[in-house]
């Protein structure tokens, strides 16, 4: 694998947001070359990435209203968000703002991650890359599309857990009305209940996922 260094890596580019009041751009917002500085960043980008998902989730603005939500039980909650109408934040002007600095921040955060994958590759340590894996998560797109060979790299140099990859090329394929690749994900019926079956062209499937490393699927 080449590895490109930062000084290569969007060096003519400047992606300007505005972003809580301040100017980034994808020159500062480029890894440090310091490994220990990896951490903090790591950590600032996850917890960027949370800011606002937990109201947008919720449909609420108020961060006490949040908090109680937030300590009731796991049923309760996924209760309350099924509940929800789909169409809220088109409908509410304080969570459309609060829609777009979370946007904003995920541009951002497409930059960075970008980078950091490119220059130091995917982190070892298991609590950075979880918090890796939250904000990967949210990537647009085209993001995905672009990345996923240099993904696909990572897992297959033992850095990277297979099934991260998996899970999120299957659902970026399902978003553009494909079929899974690894067929990972556990869908729900018209019932309600779980409705997994086997893929159509299993050998595709099984080779692509011994190819990174996970079982094959068998045969009923």
């Amino acid at each position: 694998m080449i590895r490109l260094s930062l000084s290569t890596v969007g060096k003519s580019i400047l992606c300007f947001l505005i972003l809580e009041g301040h100017v980034c751009n994808s020159q500062n917002l480029k890894p440090k070359s310091e490994p220990k500085h990896i951490s903090k960043q790591i950590s600032l980008m996850y917890e960027n990435d949370q800011k606002y998902r937990g109201f947008l989730a919720f449909g609420v603005t108020s961060k006490e209203k949040l908090d109680s939500l937030n300590k009731l039980p796991r049923k309760l909650i996924y209760k309350y968000t099924l509940g929800l109408d789909r169409n809220l934040i088109e409908k509410d002007t304080a969570l459309q703002k609060l829609s777009l600095k979370q946007t904003k921040i995920d541009s951002c955060n497409a930059i960075y991650l970008k980078n950091l994958i490119i220059e130091f590759g995917w982190p070892l340590e298991e609590k950075l890359s979880s918090k890796l894996t939250t904000v990967l998560y949210h990537m647009n797109d085209s993001w995905i599309r672009e990345m996923y060979p240099i993904l696909l790299i990572e897992v297959k140099s033992d850095k990277m857990n297979p099934l991260t990859l998996a899970n999120l090329y299957d659902k970026f394929l399902l978003r553009n009305n494909q079929p899974e690749l690894y067929h990972t994900l556990l869908l729900l019926g018209k019932d309600g209940k779980i409705a997994k079956s086997l893929p159509k062209d299993i050998e595709a499937t099984n080779k692509a996922r011994i190819e990174i490393g996970l079982k094959p699927l068998k045969l009923k």
